[in-house]
């Protein structure tokens, strides 16, 4: 906070604690706040007066000590009985173990065992869930490995998104026109081999209007029994196929892997 002094108008800082200006002006030294009055003397008489001096205690002279009383016959101490009383009255886990003793058995055993059946009920969950399990790629190669390790079969992969069709041909035959000659090749680009397709022909008219549909199976395309169970990651494979053109007429065709 600041103050005006009235001698020279200039701007005089007060104490942050008390909130009063300085005695003086710092620029022109006038006198801003009257000196503060003295406080009454400090009487010091009560500092010369002399101690009195503290009181000698003198300690009383002990009691002598009680008479004991003879013991007699009956009286007389037992350890074996006292030691079988200290027993009975301080409880089984304060005793003090004597040398040489185990503690009670743990059974480490049981632990491994309870830890063997749960890993074992848990691998037996797999095994009976595993037909839908192996359609899931983040559960698949650990089944693969526990059925390669205890001789079980997986299900083929199914992902007909991972079938590319790379050529598909529609045409007449030269030798019959009313019979069209199909041909489609594709190649599994998925990472486990695939179960065979199947495959969807459509065709249309020239309106669009859909005059034929058929689906076939991996051996009628193939024209016999496929030469492998599944079809290999990265493996191609043609198809060929004849079929009645539809009264219609078809000018359009469409290929789909099921």
């Amino acid at each position: 906070m600041f103050i005006h002094c009235r001698h020279c108008g200039d701007l005089v800082a007060t104490d942050r604690a008390s909130g009063l200006p300085p005695a003086r002006c710092p620029r022109c030294d006038g006198l801003l706040r009257e000196p503060a009055a003295p406080g009454p003397p400090v009487s010091v008489a009560h500092l010369l007066k002399p101690r009195p001096e503290p009181a000698l205690v003198v300690p009383a002279p002990p009691a002598p000590p009680l008479p004991v009383p003879a013991a007699t016959t009956d009286d007389a101490p037992r350890p074996a009985s006292r030691a079988g009383d200290a027993s009975r009255t301080v409880p089984s886990f304060a005793r003090p173990r004597a040398r040489g003793t185990r503690g009670p058995d743990t059974r480490p055993w049981l632990w491994a065992a309870a830890i063997g059946l749960a890993l074992l009920l848990a691998l037996q969950g797999l095994l009976a869930d595993r037909a839908r399990l192996a359609g899931d790629p983040a559960w698949r190669p650990l089944l693969e490995t526990l059925c390669g390790a205890l001789g079980c079969t997986l299900p083929p992969w199914r992902e007909p998104a991972a079938l590319a069709l790379l050529a598909r041909d529609v045409r007449a035959q030269p030798q019959d026109p009313a019979r069209l000659q199909v041909t489609a090749t594709f190649r599994n680009d998925a990472r486990w081999p695939q179960a065979w397709p199947r495959l969807r022909l459509v065709l249309s008219d020239v309106d669009g209007r859909e005059v034929g549909r058929r689906e076939f199976t991996a051996q009628e395309y193939l024209g016999g029994p496929p030469p492998a169970p599944t079809l290999a990651p990265g493996a191609s494979a043609q198809a060929r196929l004849t079929v009645a053109e539809p009264a219609t007429g078809a000018v359009s065709f469409a290929f789909e892997l099921l």
